[in-house]
């Protein structure tokens, strides 16, 4: 039956602990308290001055090494110039897979994930540059066409409203002859004379986009227009 056999004093120059080595165990047990205090201290409890405790060692390595003989064993942390060595783990197309995916040619063509992304970057550049034309509209205008003539497909983007007083005119969005209000306009419609942006992103599926305007405010139509 084991028994202890051994005993040391541990002296850290303001408190003091006694190890004990027990029969047929060549390592030392260390103590749980300290000068009457525990070493062991529970979750969350809070840092005082003075806890007692160990100190954690480590081995300092310029450049780090295997200090154990096989996986699976025991060895200590490694630090270098004050600073513990860690490693981030980057996966390799082995664990990721290789992509090797095609770019497309158009925007309809797609390959994998890659080649869908590539489709709709190319997708967004065609809107965007495609949607950036302009056409302005003074006030009082009635059934002005967006664009030299416009065309079923025509796309509207949206219309900049910009009001000359705080109780202008309605403005009307035709789809060739099928009218639509998009400001309704009126007495204190407003509050200010600062222009508003009304957002629409409608094709036309009957003809020209055009656009009627009442008294004291005019607009910018912004889409591609024929």
């Amino acid at each position: 039956m084991a028994g202890i056999i051994e005993t040391a004093q541990i002296d850290s120059g303001t408190a003091q602990a006694t190890a004990q080595k027990q029969t047929g165990n060549a390592a030392w047990v260390l103590p749980v308290t300290s000068a009457g205090a525990s070493v062991a201290l529970a979750e969350d409890a809070a840092h005082a001055s003075g806890d007692p405790g160990y100190q954690m060692l480590a081995v300092r390595k310029a450049t780090p090494a295997t200090l154990s003989g096989a996986d699976g064993d025991y060895e200590p942390l490694q630090v270098s110039v004050g600073r513990l060595w860690t490693s981030a783990v980057v996966e390799t197309n082995a664990e990721l897979g290789v992509v090797t995916e095609t770019a497309p040619t158009t925007d309809t063509a797609s390959s994998g994930l890659n080649g869908r992304l590539q489709r709709i970057a190319q997708r967004l550049t065609t809107l965007m540059t495609a949607n950036s034309e302009y056409e302005t509209v003074a006030a009082s205008q009635t059934a002005q066409a967006l664009g030299a003539t416009g065309a079923i497909g025509d796309f509207v983007s949206g219309i900049l409203v910009i009001p000359a007083t705080t109780s202008p005119g309605n403005v009307l969005l035709l789809d060739n002859a099928t009218s639509i209000t998009v400001f309704t306009g009126g007495a204190s419609s407003v509050s200010n004379l600062v222009p508003f942006w009304i957002n629409l992103g409608m094709t036309s599926v009957s003809g020209a986009w055009k656009v009627t305007t009442g008294a004291n405010v005019s607009c910018i139509g912004v889409g591609n227009f024929t």
